[in-house]
């Protein structure tokens, strides 16, 4: 009975972000495209058996669409956590984001950012919880953007002992507060992802996961994106 509830909990609560990101909208911008991405995470047990609650995170991300003849973003996130209880971490990071599209000058954007994650395993899914917010800082604008973005995700092996794994995971954004740079408070954006993961092998301890992403961008005084997007990702853990 706890599993069930468990399992209705994560569904309902997925279906409620899915429901929040999508307003509707008669006109829609479509794109095509598509990201890689790399990320590691682990803890310093390594370094001394004290510090195996201290934790690290990287991510770095190259992002192509159609629309801007290719090459689009570049993202870099580091960060250090601490595990606060077995399967749960808090996190401080920083990221930096490159932006370059044709005919409109580049961008960088600074961020400072704080999450907690929680993961656990629900039966044969394993569930995972991710809250995190940001602080981030356009270069050449003194306004600084305030984002919250929540994410749950779920994998489950195509059977048991397999090395393939079905996962989907949804992400909302939300902008705090306007800024003088053109984001508004609200609805930002909606992160739908479903795709294969590969586990290679215990001994690496790295995943590769393929799939299709949906990012839908909400532009509240201009026509609203949506991105079909082709990713591959490469995790170490």
């Amino acid at each position: 009975m706890k599993l069930r509830s468990a399992r209705s909990c994560v569904f309902l609560a997925a279906l409620f972000l899915t429901l929040v990101a999508f307003p509707a909208r008669s006109e829609l911008v479509q794109d095509g495209g598509g990201w890689i991405i790399v990320s590691a995470t682990g803890d310093f047990e390594r370094v001394s058996p004290k510090l195996t609650r201290l934790r690290y995170w990287f991510d770095s991300q190259v992002r192509f669409l159609e629309d801007s003849d290719g090459y689009n973003q570049s993202l870099v996130r580091p960060a250090l956590g601490w595990e606060i209880f077995d399967g749960a971490a808090v996190w401080l990071g920083y990221g930096w984001l490159h932006t370059a599209n044709p005919g409109v000058r580049s961008t960088n954007v600074h961020q400072v950012w704080e999450q907690f994650t929680w993961s656990k395993p629900l039966g044969s899914f394993t569930g995972s919880w991710r809250t995190r917010f940001e602080q981030r800082f356009l270069v050449g604008r003194s306004d600084v953007d305030l984002r919250l973005r929540q994410l749950i995700r779920a994998t489950h092996p195509l059977y048991k002992g397999s090395a393939f794994s079905i996962a989907a995971y949804d992400e909302v954004f939300f902008h705090l507060k306007d800024t003088d740079w053109g984001l508004y408070e609200g609805f930002a954006q909606n992160r739908f992802f479903i795709g294969v993961a590969w586990n290679l092998a215990p001994k690496l301890s790295s995943t590769i996961e393929f799939g299709y992403l949906n990012q839908y961008i909400h532009n509240p005084r201009r026509t609203d994106r949506m991105n079909h997007l082709v990713t591959l990702g490469l995790a170490f853990h």
